[in-house]
C-alpha cells in the first residue's frame, strides 16, 4: 500500500461532496459563560444566540470578535504533532465569550493523521509511547526489523501512534509533548474538560487502500482513547461525508468501533444557509450533527444544530 503526506490546515478548509442529522446537546458549559450571545460576522444577518467561530495558529495576534457565542480553539499548529502557539490567548479568549447557546463557549480541536512507519514519531522500541504495550484494540503493535526497528505498518501501531499523538512520547531519540500534556500547560485545564473535535480531512497525511483505511480507523480510534482517557467523555468529528469515506472507508451511516455515533461537526458549507440546511442531513458517523460550518470572512463561522 502507498500513503500520501501533505501539509494539514488548521483552520478547517474541507472539500466539498455528500454534506450532512439533528443532534443532543453536549450541555451548558460546566465553567460558566452563560448569557445572550452577539451577532456572528461570517454571513451577515447571522444569529446572535447560534454561531461561533473557529481559530488557530493562523490568526496568532488578530483581534478577535468578542460578541460570539462560543468559539472552537485549534490545539495543533497544522500537523496532528505540532502545536499552536497561541493556543493560550486564544482559549482565553474562548472563554470570555458571552454564550448564549447549549454549546460550551469554548471548544477545541485537534488535527489528525496517519503518515505509517516512515515518520520518526511512529511507536518503536526505542519509545513505545505513553501507550506503553505492545497489544491494542486494533491488535498488537510489532516491530519490524525492515524498518530500522520501527513499528510495523499495521493498525496496531497505527493505534498506538494515534494515541501518542494526544497522550505524548517521552523516549532518548525524541519528545511529542502530546496534545493533552501541551493544552494543560497552556490553558492550566484539563483537554477533557472542554467538547474536543479531530479534525479529519484528506488535506492531513493518510494512508491508501483498504489496509490503509484499516488503519487509518485505528489511529483515529487511538485518539478518542486517548482524548477520554483525560476524563472527557465528549468527542466529535470534523469532517465532510466524503472525506470521512475516502479517510476510513465506511459507508455514510456507519464507522467501526469507537468512532460510531461520534458527534459530528460538518464542514464545506460556503454560506449560513446551506451550514443551517446541514444541521438536518443525516451524520456520517452514525451518530448525531452538533455543529455546522461555513466559510465567513474573516473568519470561518459555525452554527449550533442544537440550540
Amino acid at each position: 500500500m502507498t500513503s500520501f503526506r501533505v501539509r494539514s490546515i488548521a483552520v478547517a478548509a474541507c472539500t466539498a461532496g455528500a454534506l450532512l442529522s439533528s443532534a443532543p446537546a453536549w450541555g451548558a458549559n460546566p465553567h460558566g459563560g452563560g448569557g445572550n450571545g452577539g451577532g456572528g460576522h461570517g454571513g451577515g444577518g447571522s444569529s446572535p444566540t447560534t454561531t461561533g467561530i473557529d481559530v488557530s495558529y493562523p490568526q496568532c495576534g488578530d483581534t478577535l470578535p468578542t460578541d460570539e457565542a462560543f468559539a472552537i480553539v485549534g490545539v495543533n499548529g497544522g500537523l496532528a504533532n505540532t502545536y499552536n502557539p497561541c493556543l493560550k490567548q486564544q482559549f482565553a479568549y474562548a472563554i470570555g465569550l458571552p454564550g448564549g447557546t447549549t454549546q460550551p463557549v469554548a471548544q477545541t480541536y485537534l488535527n489528525t493523521a496517519d503518515p505509517g512507519n516512515g515518520v520518526a514519531d511512529w511507536p518503536s522500541p526505542g519509545h513505545p509511547g505513553a501507550y506503553g504495550s505492545s497489544s491494542t484494540p486494533a491488535g498488537a503493535c510489532e516491530y519490524d526489523s525492515g524498518t530500522s526497528g520501527a513499528g510495523a505498518n499495521t493498525p496496531g501501531c497505527a493505534y498506538v501512534y494515534g494515541y501518542d499523538m494526544v497522550a505524548g512520547i517521552v523516549a532518548p531519540d525524541q519528545t511529542v509533548e502530546g496534545d493533552a500534556a501541551y493544552f494543560e500547560r497552556m490553558t492550566g485545564q484539563q483537554l477533557g474538560d472542554r467538547p474536543v473535535w479531530l479534525d479529519v480531512e484528506t488535506a492531513n497525511s493518510w494512508q491508501s487502500g483498504s489496509d490503509g483505511r484499516a488503519m487509518n480507523i485505528a489511529a483515529l480510534q487511538g485518539m478518542v482513547d486517548a482524548i477520554r482517557a483525560t476524563g472527557s467523555s465528549t468527542v466529535g468529528i470534523y469532517s465532510t461525508a466524503y472525506q470521512w469515506d475516502q479517510i476510513t472507508g465506511t459507508p455514510s451511516e456507519t464507522a467501526a468501533g469507537n468512532l460510531a455515533g461520534l458527534p459530528v461537526w460538518v464542514a464545506g458549507a460556503r454560506r449560513e444557509s446551506s451550514a443551517r440546511a446541514n444541521c438536518s442531513q443525516s451524520a456520517f458517523t452514525g451518530g448525531t450533527v452538533e455543529l455546522a460550518q461555513w466559510f465567513g470572512h474573516p473568519y470561518d463561522e459555525n452554527v449550533s444544530c442544537v440550540g
